[in-house]
């Protein structure tokens, strides 16, 4: 794992891909609280303070979890001898990168160890336990192949009237808990959606995130680098979107784009693609292991659902806006984008950081997916208020 760390700080990796209009407001977290607790699995136990860094989560300076380490993804093929193709939009790592990181990382270490399978299940427990419309909408632990999942269904909703209801009761507790989040300043929650282009990721970030406190949130929609993050690792920019203690995340597509569209495009060889599963599941679980929930989300959508809101903006005035030539582009590679992010999800969706496919046609199911989800995730949480002054009824307040 740590031969993956290390080539997260001495790469430089470009990123090219169009992003979705960007809708939601970026929201900064007014957050001055020193540390992030790493917790333990069963309750709101804290174990010792651990910083929430701003650079690269570093394994070695990480508090494991009680008993067990959690295990690592399986090692992939490195990727010695890969260089950039011509024309490439991602600068692959080079030979001698490869060999310099191998030769910081000790020997004993170079080959992954398997984890504990007692570790993986305590941290399976936050979801398995998360109700069951998140077991229905849970990726599988397999193969996903997304044109066998039906994007109109609605599992678990009788009807739209009484998904409101509950989604309205689901938004006041989410509210509820992100007020005890922020108080503490000692866990945060990091959301990431996905999809195909019209999808709803903005549309379900306005309904279920523009429900809560904006003050304790940052939500962070991705486009095509720019040119000074193209100077850099494809994780830098992500890294700069995580919350701080006690804070929410929401990432607007996300470092998943870094390795479907090169995938589908075929600017990386595949042993540098494969090389990326390994630094996103090892990035990931630093993460979760400093105390940070993890929730992935692909909005599931029909191509014949994207075509009518694609048509949608052409044909009313006020979303002309939202229409780009470059949609259709990656909607002749449909069939290609599908089964890219069906492998994406099959190789990361790993206990410390589950996918969720959302049918998404609908879009009130799609709010009320999201939002219970969520809102079952955190009930696992063992959230509460810190405490406050003692004897608050000896306290008088001056005139």
């Amino acid at each position: 794992m740590k031969l993956a760390l290390a080539l997260l700080a001495a790469l430089p990796v470009q990123a090219q891909f169009r992003s979705a209009p960007v809708k939601a407001p970026v929201l900064t977290p007014v957050l001055a609280v020193p540390g992030m607790l790493a917790p333990t699995l069963s309750g709101p136990a804290l174990a010792a303070p651990a910083l929430l860094a701003p650079s690269l989560p570093s394994a070695s300076a990480l508090p494991v979890l009680p008993a067990a380490a959690i295990p690592a993804a399986a090692p992939r093929a490195a990727a010695a001898t890969a260089a950039p193709a011509a024309g490439a939009a991602f600068a692959a790592p080079t030979a001698q990168a490869v060999s310099a990181a191998k030769e910081a990382a000790p020997k004993a270490e170079r080959g992954e160890k398997a984890g504990s399978a007692e570790a993986a299940a305590r941290l399976n427990t936050l979801f398995d336990g998360a109700g069951k419309l998140a077991s229905d909408l849970r990726a599988p632990p397999a193969a996903v192949d997304l044109s066998a999942i039906p994007s109109d269904a609605t599992p678990r909703a009788k009807s739209e009237k009484k998904a409101a209801k509950r989604l309205e009761k689901d938004l006041a507790r989410i509210q509820k808990y992100q007020e005890m989040l922020f108080a503490r300043g000692e866990r945060a929650v990091l959301l990431v959606f996905q999809g195909m282009d019209t999808g709803g990721k903005d549309g379900v970030i306005k309904t279920v995130v523009g429900a809560i406190n904006p003050q304790g949130v940052k939500v962070t929609s991705f486009k095509k680098p720019t040119a000074a993050e193209q100077r850099h690792h494809y994780l830098w920019r992500i890294k700069k979107a995580l919350p701080g203690p006690g804070g929410t995340g929401v990432l607007n597509r996300s470092h998943y784009e870094d390795i479907v569209v090169p995938s589908v495009l075929g600017t990386h060889k595949p042993e540098v693609i494969e090389l990326r599963y390994d630094e996103v599941n090892a990035f990931e679980k630093a993460l979760a292991e400093k105390g940070v929930l993890i929730l992935k989300f692909f909005m599931h959508i029909s191509k014949d659902e994207q075509k009518r809101r694609l048509q949608a903006r052409l044909d009313e005035p006020d979303k002309n806006w939202k229409f780009s030539p470059a949609d259709l582009k990656s909607r002749e590679k449909w069939d290609d984008y599908h089964r890219a992010w069906g492998k994406v999800m099959s190789r990361t969706n790993t206990p410390w950081a589950p996918w969720f496919v959302i049918p998404a046609d609908n879009k009130w199911y799609r709010d009320y997916a999201v939002a219970r989800i969520l809102r079952k995730a955190m009930d696992r949480l063992g959230l509460s208020y810190p405490p406050g002054p003692e004897h608050p009824e000896k306290i008088v307040i001056p005139d």
